[in-house]
Order: structure tokens, then sequence, then C-alpha cells
């Protein structure tokens, strides 16, 4: 199967992924869009994760409040995905599926 150097993240996992990484304390679409979290990234973000109760998740950061329930199990799927496509990269996408899309085609 052939690698890919870089594929398009898109959805709330990747999202809060990319926010969380970089330091955000809320959602902020101008600042997540284009950036790049690697499959490292991700599993930097599992390990940091894995220890917490669901309860200790949420509270982790303002923006894992709404997430923190799912965001492991998110980042577990995330992974996966990226070794099981030999994807190294994602580049993230705040406005879904479509955008996305557009975003690769550039």
């Amino acid at each position: 199967m052939a690698a890919f150097s870089c594929a398009v993240g898109v959805g709330g996992t990747a999202t809060t992924a990319i926010a969380w990484q970089l330091g955000l304390q809320q959602y902020d679409r101008a600042r997540i869009d284009g950036g790049l979290l690697t499959l490292a990234d991700i599993e930097v973000q599992i390990a940091k994760l894995e220890p917490l109760s669901r309860a200790e998740r949420c509270a982790a950061s303002p923006l894992l409040a709404q997430r923190g329930e799912v965001m492991l199990e998110g980042l577990y799927i995330l992974a996966e995905v990226c070794r099981a496509l030999h994807i190294d990269a994602l580049r993230v996408s705040g406005g879904g599926i479509p955008d996305g899309v557009l975003q690769t085609l550039l």
C-alpha cells in the first residue's frame, strides 16, 4: 500500500486535538484550519489522557470539557487509521468533510 505524506483530518477529535496541541482555551477555527497534527502528536495526547479518569479528562482543558468523555477513544481511532493507511500527518480542517476535500485539491 502506498504511504501518504499528509491527509486531511476533520471532525471533533481532529479539531480538538490540534487546538489542545496549540494550547488554545477555546475553539478558534482561524487558528485550527491548516494545523499539522502528526501521528506522534496523537500518540503524545493519548499518553497524556490514558492515565486520567473520564472526569479528569474533561477537566484537563476547557476544550475537553465537552469532549473529554470520548476524546481518548477518538484519538485511538485516529491513530489506528493513520497507522493502517500509513499516514504520517493530518492537515486539520475545521470546516468538515466538504472543506477537507477542497483543501486537498488546493
